[in-house]
């Protein structure tokens, strides 16, 4: 009996290392290095996803000693490039900046924008939670059609960089007939929630 449960530990701690080097094998190959991303655009950046971006800015972190507890202000940094710099610059160029402002104690000023993002349907490309709240104000809610969203930033004169978000949608009036409107709103970049709606037309 004994020899049978020190034949289970055995067979455990084996079964135990196998799993953790597994892991360890995994992890090197799904990392992403920043010398593999450098000459990457801020277009091709973005269109990677949150997990693989942050990967990217984390081993770039570690290449260059920047105090670990910097790490989310860096990204924030990066982050904020990525999405209002022009989308052909590459992000080695984007890294260079946010050291110098590492260096200078600005990272403070950057908020990162994946929060914003988040708020996308990916199916259509609209702002959910601007789409919940005009779905709200009309009468008809099953008629509330998204047809394009689009979006520009505000980030200076601000501490809170903005997103204005516009979208085009169509509805049923209160003769049964499809209409379409525009609506406007104001979101916090880096919460990612409607501020308000400035008009709905």
């Amino acid at each position: 009996m004994i020899e049978s449960k020190e034949t289970i530990v055995r067979w455990l701690m084996s079964v135990g290392i196998v799993i953790f080097v597994f892991i360890i094998v995994y992890a090197s190959f799904t990392r992403e290095s920043f010398s593999d991303n450098r000459y990457k655009t801020l277009k091709e950046f973005t269109q990677l996803s949150h997990a693989q971006r942050h990967s990217i800015v984390e081993d770039y972190v570690s290449i260059q000693h920047i105090n670990q507890n910097k790490m989310d202000a860096f990204y924030a940094c990066v982050s904020e490039h990525a999405f209002t710099k022009n989308p052909n610059t590459e992000l080695g160029y984007i890294a260079k900046l946010c050291k110098k402002d590492y260096e200078n104690n600005l990272l403070s000023r950057y908020v990162s924008f994946d929060n914003f993002e988040k708020g996308f349907n990916k199916d259509n490309g609209s702002y959910e939670e601007l789409n919940n709240i005009l779905k709200n104000r009309i009468g008809n809610t099953h008629s509330y059609q998204p047809i394009t969203t689009s979006y520009r930033f505000v980030t200076y004169g601000t501490t809170m960089p903005k997103a204005i978000v516009k979208t085009r949608f169509s509805e049923k009036n209160s003769s049964g007939k499809i209409v379409k409107r525009d609506a406007t709103a104001s979101v916090d970049v880096s919460t990612g929630k409607v501020l308000r709606v400035i008009s709905v037309l």
